[in-house]
């Protein structure tokens, strides 16, 4: 049996979409696909698998990517699906346990690389407001109807920025305690 979800979640949440995957396969759901918003799953074992996500350049070359994919098969991880920079892996687990950050360090690096990607996202749409902020004819609202949705659009991204330069900020604290 299988099921779609459709499920978004803003790469600021990349923790949250993990806890979802693994109360999936908590319930008896294994995610065998995603296109980053809908979700493939099929019956299985109650609580069979971990799920873990990880970033990994979309353009690694072929030999980089079999590098990768042997590291995770020599540790009886299995790659389930890849979008964009997402990787969705699993273990089972009767396996053993599965981390895939075994320090803070990569952690921070992990939370870095995302955080540095989707802020080059904004400067264009930054810039774009700008333009329309200085040709603002506050009369004509169908001039005020794509500034409000850049603004929202802004908005809703500088905040995803601020939570995830608030985690790698809570990750170095927890790194200058441990040192």
């Amino acid at each position: 049996m299988n099921k779609r979800i459709f499920k978004y979640y803003p790469v600021w949440q990349v923790d949250t979409e993990e806890e979802w995957l693994n109360k999936k396969a908590l319930e008896g759901w294994n995610m065998i696909a995603t296109d980053g918003v809908n979700f493939d799953f099929t019956r299985g074992t109650p609580g069979e698998f971990t799920y873990r996500i990880d970033a990994q350049p979309e353009k690694s070359s072929n030999a980089d990517w079999q590098d990768y994919l042997d590291m995770l098969n020599e540790a009886k991880v299995e790659h389930v699906a890849r979008y964009r920079e997402w990787t969705y892996l699993r273990k089972r687990k009767a396996d053993g346990p599965f981390e895939l950050f075994s320090d803070l360090d990569s952690r921070i690096a992990f939370w870095e690389r995302i955080r540095n990607r989707y802020f080059v996202i904004l400067i264009p749409f930054a810039l774009l407001f700008v333009l329309f902020i200085i040709n603002w004819n506050i009369r004509d609202i169908t001039d005020s109807i794509p500034r409000t949705i850049i603004a929202l659009f802004l908005a809703f991204y500088l905040w995803g920025i601020a939570k995830l330069m608030w985690t790698i900020d809570k990750l170095k604290k927890e790194r200058e305690i441990h040192e």
